[in-house]
């Protein structure tokens, strides 16, 4: 292994040690904003984990062909010391406003929706209610009017027709037939 491969090899353990860094305190940030389960916090470890050593043996890898050797470790330290040294507040910091960006752009989220959508539909179905009660009373008050215009044809025209009904000679059998008519018309209809 040369001298450059092994220089390339502690520097991407420099940056992966940095990296998992990062990746733990935003891991850490996020799990304590977003009050995750404690149920949950195991499974999340497995994945940091997982996530974080295949990082690690994808740049071991990358950089030397995936040999181990001591300066691996000691890059991956130094690399994680940096971090907690000199990056750890920034990135604290960072993802807590992230988290608060994404809230608010969610807020943001809402609110249009519930301007451009939401409000609208409401005033749309408050406005066909309206509709539908205002044609309906109009109706009503037009069928009153049609009801006291017809009066006067009651007395016109069902006045003698029923007079002349009844002057009539009908044979025994429809004169029967309308008698049990009229007693279940009576029956059914008649004023109580």
């Amino acid at each position: 292994m040369t001298l450059q491969v092994q220089f390339l090899t502690m520097g991407m353990m420099f940056v992966s040690g940095c990296s998992l860094g990062i990746l733990f305190d935003a891991y850490r940030v996020l799990t304590g904003q977003l009050r995750v389960p404690r149920w949950l916090l195991p499974v999340f470890d497995v994945a940091y984990w997982t996530a974080a050593t295949l990082l690690v043996f994808r740049a071991l890898y990358y950089s030397n062909q995936g040999q181990l050797r001591l300066f691996v470790f000691i890059g991956l330290l130094a690399g994680g010391t940096f971090y907690w040294a000199f990056l750890r507040e920034g990135t604290v910091r960072t993802v807590l406003w992230l988290i608060r960006a994404v809230r608010w752009l969610i807020r943001v989220f809402l609110r249009l929706v519930d301007m451009l959508v939401i409000t609208p539909l409401r005033l749309l179905y408050k406005l066909v209610v309206a509709l539908i009660g205002i044609v309906l009373a109009i109706g009503m008050f037009v069928l009153r009017i049609m009801l006291q215009l017809m009066r006067p044809f009651e007395f016109l025209l069902l006045r003698p027709l029923k007079a002349l009904v009844r002057r009539i000679r009908w044979p025994k059998w429809i004169a029967g037939g309308t008698g049990r008519l009229r007693t279940l018309w009576s029956r059914w209809f008649g004023k109580r």
